[in-house]
């Protein structure tokens, strides 16, 4: 278990580093034309998304482990 701990943070950072290009793509292929929203607001709003997603599934695999664990 120590070797999984300790990988975990090399693994949040590209989780992160990947988040951040995906945002971009996002915003800059999606058609902005009806709404003023700009590029870095949509780039946001989508990571706040995709950060939520993941807090949740964090939170049930966090559940999980713990309930089997036990």
């Amino acid at each position: 278990m120590p070797k999984q701990l300790s990988l975990f943070p090399e693994l949040a950072q590209k989780l992160a580093s990947n988040l951040d290009e995906e945002a971009l793509a996002y915003a800059c292929n999606y058609d902005r034309s009806d709404t003023p929203i700009t590029r870095e607001d949509l780039s946001e709003a989508y990571k706040d998304g995709a950060l939520a997603v993941l807090t949740d599934v964090i939170d049930l695999l966090k559940k999980y482990t713990d309930l089997h664990e036990s």
